[in-house]
């Protein structure tokens, strides 16, 4: 039992190490074909702008851009209010484009 343990656990890291997974739950998730990824997290608050400062980051890096100070974007979240977000319209596109899952990432390259 041990050695099959090892064994599992040996073929699962090279299969990471060589960046092709051909389990049945990636071989089903290719087929579904298009999806969509959205980045929304407290970096979306700033825009890429800060105290009349503009980023050349992408957005998702605004925090190591030098521009905001470690204490100012852990309190951005007090901010964050989408009270213009419609989820539905936001399904009803994403089925529109054809893409057939959706995945939200609130937190990126923030940590």
């Amino acid at each position: 039992m041990g050695l099959l343990v090892l064994m599992q656990t040996a073929t699962g890291l090279l299969q990471r190490k060589s960046g092709k997974r051909t389990d049945a739950e990636m071989k089903r998730w290719r087929e579904y074909g298009l999806g969509q990824f959205i980045h929304w997290g407290v970096y979306a608050i700033p825009g890429g702008q800060w105290k009349g400062k503009t980023s050349t980051y992408a957005a998702e890096w605004f925090r190591t851009s030098g521009l905001i100070t470690q204490n100012e974007y852990d309190n951005l979240y007090k901010q964050f209010n989408p009270t213009a977000f419609h989820a539905e319209q936001w399904a009803k596109q994403a089925k529109q484009m054809g893409a057939r899952y959706l995945i939200f990432t609130t937190k990126h390259h923030d940590g």
